[in-house]
């Protein structure tokens, strides 16, 4: 009996977000700024002018759309998902008898997939706009195909690492008015709306969006460490990558989607500030690298798909999917409440204070939202300035910390424990028992 690929499609979507829509939860981590800024704006803040603000601004933008429309923060928190699923579904829909549900299960059962994409960071949003400006290219669409690589650079501009290999394939087989009309496509989104940002909030747009990212650059500030990374994706996605080998060794000359896997690989390797979910913008290209080999495997394949699918959602949730939460937010957010006014301001870490200025309604000092330490380890922001500010006026400091024996090892950038000794006490400590990087949230009142 022969069985519907797209049935088999709709099946193996359906469980994807079975799975992730029910791990869908908060998490330590700088999502929880751009839900929070999301807020701010629909409320009528503008980014830049009233909050600092570092990317360009099309992911924050959706989420002041969705808050507008009333929906609840954690609803709002699954976009990701979502767009992941939309990037699977293209591809499905794309290569369809060329590998569609091949490349698409792999895609969606990628170890690395299922770990980050319910995390509101942005790069699902990236990787969806840019596999579709890929379709759109393959279908002959070049001016749409660069419209929706504006999109994707509107969102991140770590996105033109990926578009530069579609640029390169062009050039390189001399499609010049291909090129032009995808580059056209590009500019007659992406420049008009710099433009206008630049002319609504001149530097305060300039400098964080673009400058910022020079001094990161220049300064030669690392994220994760590369070995780190991949060691992480081999130990975890060795089914695709394994697929990915054998198809490059049966593959007989470079195509476009070989093209942007190389582009992003290259980002991987010069990036220094790089991170473990920007592969996100490589998985899909390694699915569908691996997924039109795996198709002439035959029956073979579906074997394949199912196991390496059920090992990998196995793993996510005996593993990551158990990291990184928040086990005592509404208990930290009750204390919170119950020791403020409603005016009283908090500040802190970048990875919680936002989400618990949402969902307790006691909002952030001076907007000082996105305290991230790349922000103090560039200059932007100087923490003895802000402690200046803080002095006096603000009620609760919430830091991100790891507590070893009852006593703090590791202080987060935003604030020293010099200030903390001198002007807060300790008010609560709440274990954080499965992060990365610390083990506890310490809430000081300074009030």
């Amino acid at each position: 009996m022969k069985v519907n690929p797209r049935h088999l499609f709709l099946a193996a979507i359906a469980i994807f977000l079975a799975v992730n829509l029910s791990q869908t939860r908060y998490y330590l981590g700088d999502e929880n700024t751009y839900l929070y800024m999301g807020k701010m704006i629909a409320e009528g803040t503008l980014p830049y002018r009233d909050f600092y603000y570092a990317n360009l601004p099309l992911q924050i933008l959706l989420i002041a759309g969705l808050t507008a429309l009333g929906l609840p923060v954690l609803w709002i928190k699954t976009l990701p998902i979502f767009a992941s699923a939309a990037t699977a579904s293209m591809i499905f829909l794309g290569l369809k008898d060329e590998g569609g549900l091949e490349a698409s299960v792999l895609y969606m059962f990628s170890y690395l997939i299922l770990a980050t994409t319910d995390i509101a960071s942005g790069v699902a949003l990236v990787a969806m706009f840019i596999v579709a400006s890929f379709f759109a290219v393959k279908r002959g669409k070049f001016f749409l195909g660069g419209l929706l690589a504006a999109l994707a650079m509107m969102t991140r501009l770590y996105a033109p690492f990926a578009i530069a290999g579609m640029v390169a394939y062009m050039a390189v087989r001399r499609n010049w008015r291909e090129l032009g009309r995808f580059l056209l496509g590009i500019a007659a989104l992406f420049a008009p709306a710099v433009i206008l940002l630049s002319l609504a909030f001149g530097s305060a747009f300039l400098e964080p969006v673009f400058f910022f990212r020079f001094l990161v650059v220049f300064q030669g500030i690392s994220g994760i460490p590369k070995i780190t990374i991949l060691r992480f994706l081999a130990t975890n996605d060795f089914w695709l990558l394994t697929l990915v080998g054998l198809a490059i060794m049966n593959e007989r000359k470079l195509g476009l989607d070989e093209a942007a896997a190389i582009s992003v690989s290259l980002f991987f390797l010069l990036y220094k500030d790089f991170y473990t979910l920007y592969l996100a913008m490589l998985i899909p290209f390694f699915a569908i690298i691996a997924g039109k080999h795996l198709r002439t495997y035959g029956k073979v394949a579906l074997a394949v798909l199912l196991v390496s699918s059920a090992y990998n959602v196995n793993q996510y949730l005996h593993k990551d999917a158990k990291m990184g939460g928040i086990p005592k937010l509404d208990e930290m957010g009750e204390f919170i409440v119950s020791g403020s006014g409603a005016d009283d301001r908090i500040y802190g870490s970048f990875e919680i204070a936002p989400l618990l200025a949402l969902t307790t309604g006691r909002g952030i000092i001076d907007n000082l939202i996105d305290t991230n330490n790349k922000n103090f380890m560039t200059g932007v922001f100087n923490v003895s300035t802000i402690e200046s500010r803080l002095l006096g006026r603000v009620k609760y400091i919430v830091t991100n910390n790891f507590v070893e024996d009852g006593r703090i090892k590791t202080m987060s950038p935003e604030i020293t424990i010099g200030f903390l000794d001198a002007n807060c006490e300790v008010a609560r400590v709440y274990d954080i028992p499965r992060d990365y990087d610390s083990n506890a949230v310490v809430i000081w009142d300074c009030g």
